[in-house]
């Protein structure tokens, strides 16, 4: 039987694992993706950074998972589609009345 993972995979979901300071100042993404320690807290963004930058490993990180896939992975499934048009339907008689 295909794992919970295998299955998001497969339904074209992926997760984003982005970088952060420990302390929860910031993510390291955009301008302070090259960063090595916190804007703001100069806490260490690795747990060893003596190691090569291919090894290092981050302090803490947040994982992300992108809406439009997940909705689109949703709108797949004929359970799920069919709530959507009731949600649709319902949407279209409050703005009738209105």
């Amino acid at each position: 039987a295909p794992t919970r993972g295998q299955k998001a995979q497969e339904a074209g979901i992926v997760s984003i694992r982005t970088d952060m300071c420990i302390n929860g100042c910031h993510a390291y993404t955009g301008p302070l993706a090259e960063r090595t320690t916190c804007l703001l807290c100069k806490t260490a963004r690795y747990k060893d950074n003596t190691s090569p930058p291919e090894k290092r490993q981050p302090q803490q990180y947040f994982t992300n998972i992108p809406i439009g896939p997940y909705l689109q992975a949703m709108r797949r499934s004929p359970e799920i589609a069919e709530q959507y048009k009731y949600l649709g339907d319902c949407v279209k008689d409050i703005r009738n009345k209105i």
